[in-house]
């Protein structure tokens, strides 16, 4: 079985893909489920999905500029242009995309959320349900924020510590029921603030039995969770639930490696070749930037199909 799971990390890391094979997640608008001919993928944690069909439902035209390749949005005063692999506009004004336009399955595929708010549509995750709702009717927004983008959105959402580690501990299935104690662990035996009777007690217990959080020291469960600390406990809780893996050195280079601490570079590069983690158009990883509600929805989605690809 973990021969089938190597086999998928190599043939991942060789051929660069950059898509991810996952079930595509349910998309609504108001409520309604929209159909696509081409399902919806995920590439460098973003959801891209055909434009027309987008479009249409949110009561947009679209319009395809031939001599530039360019595919042309229009609702009401917004227009939003964007070219096959270039860089997006919204009424004139450059907008940055940590994914482009680009033909899959001979249909042209957008970045869903980038497109929605461009559109002054609302756009939410339900990680319970995996649907992406649509609100066509989205809240007021002042100018200052009305063309942000999804990450400066996000920073204002903080996911704490504890509460991606009791994800990842539930989503990984780590647990110490076949291990028999002369005395029952507690979280003083591995951190310096989580009490007895904290509700995430048993996942921090669990998480440093299986060395995946920093023992003798703090673990500071309200603090935000960072990009690199992320990665860092992906791979380390995946390794102790499958064993140590093979990896193909295929590494990329980070721009701001400099920032990635030294000791925790070899688990960012192992967690960027299973896509889990991904630099942006710039090759910037931000290593110290919070992890964003965007990325870790697109990060639980591929953490799944690996976990999968290695039963």
């Amino acid at each position: 079985m973990k021969r089938s799971f190597l086999s998928f990390l190599t043939t991942s890391a060789l051929l660069a893909l950059t898509t991810t094979a996952w079930a595509a997640p349910t998309v609504t608008v108001d409520g309604q489920a929209l159909a696509f001919d081409v399902p919806p993928i995920i590439e460098n944690g973003r959801t891209l999905v055909p434009v027309r069909a987008i479009s249409t439902a949110l009561g947009a035209n679209v319009n395809w500029d031939v001599a530039t390749q360019t595919v042309i949005i229009q609702k009401a005063d917004n227009n939003i242009r964007l070219p096959l692999g270039g860089q997006a506009t919204k009424n004139g004004n450059p907008m940055d995309l940590d994914v482009p336009a680009k033909i899959i399955q001979d249909r042209t595929m957008v970045p869903l959320r980038f497109v929605s708010e461009a559109l002054g549509c609302h756009v939410v995750w339900h990680d319970s349900t995996q649907t992406i709702a649509i609100t066509a009717q989205a809240e007021p927004q002042s100018p200052s924020t009305a063309t942000k983008t999804i990450d400066e959105k996000d920073n204002g959402k903080t996911i704490t510590r504890f509460a991606f580690l009791t994800k990842l501990i539930k989503e990984t299935d780590l647990n110490l029921n076949h291990i028999r104690f002369i005395k029952a662990p507690v979280p003083s035996d591995y951190v310096t603030d989580v009490p007895q009777e904290a509700s995430y007690a048993h996942d921090v217990v669990i998480a440093g039995h299986y060395n995946i959080i920093d023992i003798g020291q703090a673990f500071r469960p309200d603090d935000a969770i960072t990009r690199e600390e992320a990665a860092l406990w992906l791979v380390k809780a995946l390794e102790s639930k499958k064993g140590s893996l093979m990896y193909i050195q295929l590494f990329q280079q980070f721009r701001d490696a400099d920032q990635i601490a030294p000791e925790r570079m070899t688990y960012v590069q192992r967690a960027s070749i299973m896509k889990l983690v991904t630099a942006d158009q710039a090759g910037n990883f931000h290593p110290q930037d919070r992890l964003s509600p965007t990325d870790e929805a697109s990060l639980w989605i591929q953490y799944r199909v690996i976990l999968s690809q290695a039963r």
